[in-house]
């Protein structure tokens, strides 16, 4: 059949010349024909007022025209179709992305993720992929998602669309113009440009169709100005870069970008100094990058610097860096500045979040609770948006987590807190903010561990037996609420390296009162925990305090405690000399609760060397705790009295002793000291040579310390266990005790006890028959006795010394002949 030739001058301007399209044409036609010949019979066959002939004749004209419309209307369709794959095939390709850094490295984490979920995501019947790398200024997110999208753009052939929003700076784009300029770098005409936003979102959308593109949008602003730039097919995906979270947009893929690990930092150097350069100062590069808080950016300014300084040491640069009082000036090259990254993100602040983050920068705590942002933030027109909610959104502040006690977490980088500083500075109500945060935060921290303390007595009885702090009745209430002994200890762990930076802030500016009634009541923690510094540290700043409010009995409570500390760190001289200040001052003033506690702490010092001078202090102590009707410490000097007796080899004194104390611990619910004494009187069975009953005796008190949780004082019932069992000529026994104990003692930094312990080890090992390993223990021991002077101890440890000296000669003079 040949086709009219009209319809082969449609087919070929169309471009249908080729066999291929002809027949598809011609089965259009053929179809057309018995379509419309089909018509015809259905309507005419019936018919009885034509002829055969006549409606043989009116069909095949039908059919005709039937089917020469059908295929003037497939040829123009082709035509159309045809037409629109040429206008396809004649959009440019775009490849607008920047240069890959050639000195980009680390991150392998987040390149693998974001490459992996790029090249996999689905291409049909599902949502466009859209993944958005957040994190603060100068934390490498445009670096990052260049390198990323270089990587995989092989696998959008379609081409890769590349936008610098611009959103953090103060002229960001619009995405109408951008859409504008997208389409006409498209291949649209300039006229021909939608004029709405909504029209110009829609053909870009449809430009796009199914190509396979990769759109990066770099640092975007809101999801306002991402929203209209997204395209419609899977085809297609998009990788954004802001600071913003873009919550609003649906279905997105977030990754948030942290500052980099010390090893990515340093490999960062690497590339930008020189391998050779930066290997060889290992420790000052380590110190570099983290004066740069691990922040790529601060990492790239300064390894520039050292790149256009060759004669300069990484240890030069860190001591300059070190000497300055600021790091922000320094951190500044050319164009680039962490202080002009930060700015961006600072401005975008509301006047109240402003003031947040300036009055975060009177803190030198590194890490903030929630409830710190509820103390600060009380403005009540941000109902709905908190000032703390702007500086996460901003990247000025980071959500760490939840705490071990259940609240939410909050920091910021050293730069970033250099930085609120700086704000909190530049305000003209800076002294008046500075001092209005540390009086809530501070107070608030005070009050909190005032109510832990009172949770960690009421679990611990011992420590009520020492003098306490009269703490004022009208303290703020605690920040967070502590029902049980656990909690309470567990709120203290986790605080306590704000607590101790909060303390020494507010004992600079002068809010005293806080300062004891911290000091004081995490003393019972500390000492719980062996936390001999922390104590010493706190006990110092209630110290200086005390004595600048002129409080007497602070002061002298707080001598007795840095006396204690220093007795418990083996810094005896030190520790006695406190004791007696503390004991002056409470005489002078009729602090007896004091006195009588400073009494019993300088015999307990005496305790370590002679014993007979050790007595008449217990003794005062004793009488002066009758005098006050305090039954509870009457017992404590008692069982040290009990202890004593023993050491002079007065054991049944020592037991009747006991017999007067341990009902009464037992009366206050004091299992520390019920154990505590256990193990003094397990030694006195020892003595007695009944080792069943010391062995027995020691055990329980074992258990009950680690029950309690008092990991140093178990230590010191496995030395004397080890004791009873050296004693009664078992040496593998003793030594798998000390084995245990001695750890713990080096832990704790108890170097009386790690030289008890020492001299059982050797007693062990000469049972053992190891006479040179006996010598070596008993030499670790020797120098701690003899700094005690202690007698008794150094008159059995002699002889056994020389005893092991003689063997090792025998041995190796029999050896020699």
């Amino acid at each position: 059949m040949k086709l009219p030739a009209f319809l082969r001058r449609l087919a070929a301007r169309s471009g249908a010349t080729s066999r291929r399209r002809s027949a598809q044409v011609l089965r259009f036609v053929a179809i057309a024909v018995f379509a419309g010949a089909g018509a015809y019979l259905s309507l005419f066959s019936e018919s009885d007022a034509l002829s055969t002939e006549t409606r043989i004749v009116l069909g095949v004209v039908a059919a005709l025209v039937v089917g020469l419309l059908t295929s003037i209307q497939v040829v123009l369709s082709l035509e159309a179709r045809g037409t629109a794959m040429n206008a396809s095939s004649r959009r440019p390709t775009l490849n607008q992305l920047p240069r890959d850094l050639l000195d980009f490295t680390g991150r392998s984490h987040e390149v693998g993720l974001l490459s992996r979920t790029l090249v996999r995501a689905p291409k049909s019947g599902k949502a466009v992929l859209v993944t958005a790398i957040s994190g603060q200024g100068g934390i490498g997110k445009t670096a990052l998602a260049i390198h990323v999208a270089h990587q995989v753009a092989y696998s959008f052939p379609d081409g890769q669309i590349y936008v610098n929003l611009r959103g953090p700076e103060a002229e960001a784009l619009d995405p109408y113009e951008v859409l504008g300029a997208l389409l006409r770098e498209l291949g649209v005409a300039p006229d021909a440009v939608p004029i709405s936003l909504d029209d110009r979102s829609r053909l870009f959308r449809s430009i796009l169709g199914r190509r396979h593109i990769l759109i990066l949008l770099d640092n975007a602003q809101s999801e306002a100005q991402v929203q209209p730039l997204l395209p419609g097919e899977s085809t297609s995906v998009v990788l954004i870069t802001s600071r913003a979270r873009l919550a609003a947009v649906d279905g997105i893929t977030r990754l948030r970008l942290d500052v980099m690990a010390q090893d990515e930092s340093i490999e960062l150097l690497r590339e930008i100094v020189g391998r050779e350069r930066i290997d060889r100062e290992a420790d000052a590069t380590k110190k570099l990058v983290e004066l740069a808080s691990y922040l790529p950016l601060a990492i790239r300014i300064l390894g520039a610097r050292l790149a256009a300084n060759t004669h300069w040491s990484v240890h030069e640069l860190v001591q300059r860096l070190l000497k300055q009082q600021t790091l922000l000036p320094e951190l500044s090259n050319g164009k680039r500045a962490i202080r002009s990254t930060l700015e961006i993100s600072y401005v975008a602040l509301s006047e109240q979040a402003s003031l947040l983050f300036a009055s975060l920068g009177a803190l030198n705590i590194k890490t903030f609770p929630d409830w710190i942002f509820e103390l600060l933030d009380t403005d009540e027109l941000h109902a709905t948006r908190t000032s703390h909610g702007e500086l996460l959104e901003q990247e000025l502040a980071e959500f760490l987590g939840p705490d071990p006690i259940g609240s939410s977490r909050y920091g910021y980088h050293d730069l970033l807190r250099e930085f609120s500083q700086e704000k909190l500075a530049a305000r003209p109500d800076s002294a008046a903010v500075t001092a209005a945060t540390l009086e809530k935060v501070g107070g608030a921290y005070a009050a909190t561990a005032r109510a832990a303390d009172s949770w960690i007595r009421h679990g611990a009885p011992r420590h009520n037996i020492f003098p306490a702090l009269r703490l004022p009745d009208d303290q703020q209430p605690s920040a967070v609420a502590l029902d049980s002994t656990a909690k309470a200890t567990l709120w203290c762990e986790t605080e306590l390296p704000s607590l101790l930076l909060i303390t020494n802030q507010m004992l600079l500016d002068g809010h005293l009162e806080h300062v004891t009634t911290l000091a004081f009541s995490l003393s019972a923690f500390c000492e719980e925990r062996s936390y001999w510094r922390e104590w010493e540290s706190l006990a110092k700043c209630g110290m200086s305090a005390a004595s600048a409010l002129d409080d007497a009995a602070a002061h002298s409570l707080f001598l007795f405690q840095l006396g204690r500390v220093h007795h418990l760190l083996g810094a005896w001289s030190d520790s006695m000399s406190e004791f007696e200040q503390a004991h002056a001052l409470a005489n002078q003033h009729g602090l007896r609760s004091i006195e009588a506690a400073c009494l019993c702490a300088i015999g307990k010092v005496h305790q370590l060397g002679t014993h007979d001078a050790t007595i008449p202090f217990f003794e005062q102590a004793r009488a002066i705790y009758a005098e006050i009707s305090d039954d509870h410490a009457w017992a404590y000097v008692t069982a040290n009295l009990a202890d004593i007796y023993h050491l002079k080899l007065e054991s049944h004194r020592s037991l009747r002793e006991f017999d007067l104390c341990m009902p009464i611990f037992r009366r206050h619910g004091d299992d520390w000291w019920e154990a505590n004494a256990g193990i003094w009187i397990g030694d006195v069975h020892r003595d007695l040579e009944d080792y069943a009953t010391a062995i027995a005796q020691l055990d329980a008190s074992l258990a009950t310390m680690r029950r309690l949780g008092d990991q140093r004082r178990a230590a010191v019932a496995l030395v004397h266990l080890a004791r009873a069992h050296a004693d009664s000529g078992d040496g593998h026994s003793a030594m798998g005790a000390l084995g245990t104990a001695i750890p713990v003692l080096d832990r704790v930094s108890d170097r009386w006890w790690k030289a008890m312990a020492m001299i059982e080890m050797g007693k062990a090992q000469w049972l053992l028959r190891k006479p040179a390993e006996a010598l070596a223990s008993w030499n670790q021991a020797l120098s701690v006795v003899k700094e005690r002077k202690n007698s008794n101890i150094l008159n059995d440890l002699m002889p056994r010394v020389e005893a092991a000296k003689s063997a090792l000669g025998h041995s190796h003079g029999k050896r020699g002949s």
